[in-house]
């Protein structure tokens, strides 16, 4: 076998050894366990590579949603601007540290809370006119 070749296919193993693992274990704490190198290494790896994608994936799927508060009104979702996927890492693993209660809660859950509790993200009540929206 080619030594790159058997090289590329470990790598590729490996990767989705780590994808498949978080697919089956869809918890905060496994996110926080995947993303603990941007604590501690800072080395390019396959976990933290992860934990990148899930945060940029994140991200972009609620850049300008329209969620629902806890109080039934529709909120627009926008993301401080000169954040990136380490920052938004490191503040995660701030927030698993003081909140262990949220260890088997859902990641994409336990990520929006430290996004919050960070200033990371902003909710804003959706304007009624659209009128008013486009020109603010």
């Amino acid at each position: 076998m080619n030594p790159r070749l058997g090289l590329l296919t470990f790598l590729l193993l490996l990767t989705l050894s780590a994808i498949a693992n978080a697919a089956n274990d869809p918890t905060a704490d496994s996110l926080r366990q995947i993303c603990e190198g941007f604590r501690t290494d800072s080395k390019p790896s396959l976990d933290k590579a992860f934990c990148r994608g899930y945060m940029i994936g994140w991200r972009a799927g609620l850049e300008g949603a329209q969620i629902l508060d806890d109080k039934g009104v529709f909120q627009i979702v926008t993301f401080a601007t000169d954040i990136n996927q380490g920052d938004m890492a490191k503040q995660f693993l701030l927030y698993m540290d003081n909140h262990p209660e949220e260890k088997e809660a859902l990641p994409k859950f336990a990520l929006m809370h430290a996004m919050v509790a960070g200033n990371f993200i902003k909710l804003a009540p959706v304007e009624s006119d659209p009128t008013k929206a486009r020109t603010k």
